[in-house]
């Protein structure tokens, strides 16, 4: 039978990640310690915040002073206005048409990225008596979606006097910011600045200002304006190892299996598909019930460490669908059970996503966006 709630799928399953909430808070406080009192944050829970939670993690922004969330999907904004979120919530990627009246319906603010479609979403609002918040998106050099920055002010303007709709925000994304010092992100936020300039010029000055994802929180005081946008530092990890000393985070996910099964094999053995590992002696072989099918990635295979009783082992051979196979050799007193940690601390020993990604040659955001819908969320730090 299969599990009915979130709980029951919890217990059923030793595979699980574990969220602590108090972290998630206490890296929004050192955020706001970072930006100081008078720049709102909007909270990236995109991907369902990074495969965290979205709903449980806005909450607990929420709790610790969060100001709008930021969302990709409209999906994404509806699923957290049924759940009671009432803070603003920005759709930071490009809508359809048809999607436009239930962003409305759902008082979701809207990012526009050209005149069409600003006119489009005028016409939608005025039809239904709704007034559309905006942000316009601006394309310094992200090379993705906005309004080119040469015309940027001429087409913004006419799209502030629309009907039925309210420039709540305009905004830019950096393309390279957890570079410090970087002189292509310092020409990115000057194009923005002189942007802002020439729009205030015009008598236009929205509510929302900004420019400042994650590496340009830390690195960038010149992108905070009057709100920025953290997401992958919500959530403990750093945009880029140089970081780390600037900002004190606590990463929020913790990835964990258990061993199912032991045995023991000879030298020569090969282990899992292709046979892409040999025991060169003999050796002590652990099976975790965790695969690829659960987002612990196939590129692991025979690069990768676990945790386990706070002594690191090896990935070996090809990690499969649903089960990973370690060399437990050296692990003393080993037994089935036993707690297999992907991603978090044991002992004196950590592994973060940082290093996974790393050792998968992707990036940490990937590690932690793949964590798959069938592994359970379990939530401490309430």
């Amino acid at each position: 039978m299969q599990p009915n709630t979130h709980a029951e799928q919890t217990r059923l399953r030793s595979t699980r990640a574990i969220i602590d909430l108090a972290a998630v808070e206490h890296n929004m406080v050192q955020i706001r310690a970072l930006v100081g009192p008078h720049v709102a944050i909007l909270a990236v829970v995109k991907a369902d915040a990074y495969g965290h939670g979205a709903i449980e993690v806005a909450r607990a922004c929420e709790r610790a002073g969060a100001a709008m969330f930021g969302v990709a999907l409209v999906e994404e904004g509806i699923e957290l206005r049924r759940a009671g979120i009432r803070l603003p919530i920005l759709v930071q990627c490009c809508i359809a048409v048809s999607e436009i009246e239930p962003a409305l319906r759902n008082d979701l603010d809207i990012t526009v990225t050209s005149p069409a479609f600003a006119e489009r979403l005028s016409q939608t609002a005025s039809k239904i008596g709704i007034t559309a918040k905006a942000h316009a998106d601006v394309d310094t050099g992200m090379g993705r979606i906005g309004f080119g920055s040469a015309n940027a002010a001429d087409e913004i303007a006419k799209v502030a006097r629309l009907p039925g709709l309210r420039l709540e925000g305009v905004y830019t994304h950096c393309a390279q910011s957890e570079l410090e010092d970087d002189p292509f992100t310092l020409g990115q936020l000057n194009l923005f600045d002189k942007l802002v300039s020439e729009l205030s010029s015009r008598g236009i000055e929205p509510q929302r200002i900004h420019a400042a994802n994650s590496g340009a929180v830390i690195n960038y005081q010149l992108a905070h304006r009057n709100l920025v946008r953290p997401g992958l530092i919500l959530y403990g990890a750093y945009p880029h190892p140089k970081l780390e000393g600037k900002i004190s985070l606590k990463p929020v996910l913790r990835f964990e299996s258990s061993i199912a099964f032991l045995k023991n094999v000879p030298a020569g053995a090969s282990i899992s598909y292709g046979r892409t590992f040999m025991a060169s002696k003999p050796m002590r072989i652990a099976t975790a019930n965790v695969g690829y099918a659960d987002g612990y990635p196939w590129r692991l295979s025979n690069k990768a460490n676990v945790i386990i009783r706070g002594t690191r082992a090896p990935v070996v051979g090809r990690v499969t669908m649903d089960q990973l196979l370690i060399d437990v050799s050296a692990v003393p007193h080993v037994d089935i059970g036993d707690v297999v940690t992907l991603i978090g601390q044991d002992g004196a020993e950590i592994i973060r996503a940082e290093d996974v990604a790393g050792w998968a040659g992707t990036i940490s955001y990937e590690v932690l966006c793949g964590i798959s819908k069938r592994v359970p969320r379990e939530y401490v730090g309430l």
